[in-house]
């Protein structure tokens, strides 16, 4: 009885040694809250090291695109100490940033503050100290790089060479068919929308162009995509950074089954917990090298990139942003009255009707699309959104009523005629329209 207690205390105790061991590795991570200044308002910053750390290179972590806290960022802070690098990352703005306001300089001149902070830790070497920067962090990280004498290396993730807005049209349209969506929708998210945006201001940092930052950027740079990403465009991107960074010191690395945010994915739109396989490694070595010297540089071989970026072209007088907004409101108010003023005819109300509904459905789409994506515009039929299909439908519709209206204009009364001349000439404005915005469009 005796020798089976003491195996099973054995055994319990071996058990227990295991546990304590895989806590302790994760103790081994000690995270400090800290202030980052800035204007507008203190950020929240978390340094992760590895416990009694001094004289390690550190690293701090630039976010992506959208609100974003310092937890965030946790998965890859925790990689970076486990390699021996103290990451810091840090709450991003609130003041001054949303969908449609951002200034890439006041983010880089948060990053530059984060920076000083961890400068002045105890855990690193200040002589050694780097940036992170993914996905639009990978705009405003080279910002900072191509500034700060206190920046001794460069790290890029899925950062874009192509403008804001080229890039988010190729992407737009990589998930719009994804999601099996074809036609004149994908043509309003690629071109026709997009140009209208930019044009309106409503677009931030739309003429952002990374070329130039790329080449005052003089340390030593290690820029990776995942072969998959969906997002950023990595043939053009790897192009623009290999021909445009004053570096000669520039590591591009591409990873497979690896989207956007090298994570694992079997096509690049799909998602998992685990980042791809050698991508943590890669990022921990290469800053472990830069203590023998500036690596040379180095590319992997270019992945086949599904299409090009389209260049979006200024758009035309009719085009502009006033004299739409002038005729939309000119066509819809015209009918809006229309569905009260009686003319004797039915096919009046039912243009009236269906061409606000068909008018409605355009921005309405446009924006479902910009802030759910494709998963936010409902059900799919006959490749198209259920809501996009319906104000195609509106349209035809409002189309074949103003037909049928001239077609019947010439035999009513004077009376009658006169009332009718409003609602025909705004139907033939509207079908210009229509087709302008995609409705009459395949």
């Amino acid at each position: 009885m005796i020798r089976k207690t003491a195996v099973l205390l054995t055994a319990v105790l071996v058990c227990g040694l295991g546990i304590t061991g895989t806590a302790g590795a994760e103790q081994n991570l000690v995270r400090t809250d800290v202030v980052v200044p800035a204007a507008g308002g203190d950020l929240h910053g978390v340094i992760t090291a590895p416990a009694g750390a001094t004289g390690l290179p550190g690293v701090v972590l630039i976010p992506g695109s959208g609100p974003s806290t310092a937890d965030e960022l946790r998965a890859e802070a925790e990689a970076f100490a486990r390699g021996g690098i103290v990451a810091l990352t840090y709450d991003k703005r609130t003041d001054g940033y949303s969908r449609f306001r951002r200034d890439y300089r006041q983010l880089a001149t948060d990053a530059s503050s984060a920076l000083r902070v961890l400068k002045a830790r105890p855990e690193i070497d200040p002589a050694r100290l780097g940036l992170w920067g993914f996905s639009e962090g990978g705009w405003v990280a080279p910002l900072v790089a191509a500034d700060s004498p206190d920046v001794s290396f460069l790290i890029t993730v899925g950062a874009s060479g192509v403008s804001p807005p080229r890039q988010q049209a190729w992407s737009y349209v990589n998930f719009l068919r994804y999601a099996g969506i074809i036609g004149s929708m994908v043509q309003l998210m690629q071109d026709t929308g997009m140009r209208q945006v930019v044009a309106a201001g409503l677009f931030p940092e739309a003429g952002y162009d990374p070329a130039p930052v790329l080449r005052r950027v003089r340390v030593p740079v290690l820029a990776i995509w995942g072969a998959d990403d969906q997002v950023t465009p990595v043939a053009e991107s790897m192009d623009v950074f290999r021909t445009k960074l004053a570096t000669g010191s520039a590591t591009l690395r591409v990873f497979p089954d690896a989207n956007h945010r090298l994570h694992k994915s079997r096509n690049g739109f799909t998602d998992s917990a685990e980042f791809a396989p050698g991508y943590v490694d890669a990022m921990t070595a290469w800053v472990r090298t830069l203590a023998s010297g500036r690596p040379s540089s180095y590319a992997d071989t270019v992945p086949e990139q599904n299409r090009r970026t389209r260049d979006l072209s200024t758009p035309d007088w009719y085009e502009g942003t006033l004299f739409q907004l002038i005729l939309g409101a000119v066509l819809a108010l015209t009918l809006l009255i229309y569905l009260f003023i009686p003319t004797g005819l039915k096919s009046s109300r039912v243009l009236a009707a269906t061409g606000l509904l068909g008018m409605a459905g355009v921005p309405l789409c446009f924006y479902l699309m910009v802030v759910r994506g494709p998963t936010g515009l409902g059900p799919i039929v006959l490749s198209r959104p259920l809501l996009w299909l319906a104000a195609q439908v509106m349209a035809i519709t409002a189309l074949v009523c103003t037909v049928f209206l001239i077609s019947v204009y010439g035999r009513r009364p004077p009376l009658a005629k006169t009332r009718l001349r409003p609602i025909i000439g705004t139907g033939v404005a509207l079908i210009i329209w229509s087709a302008y915005w995609g409705l009459l469009l395949p």
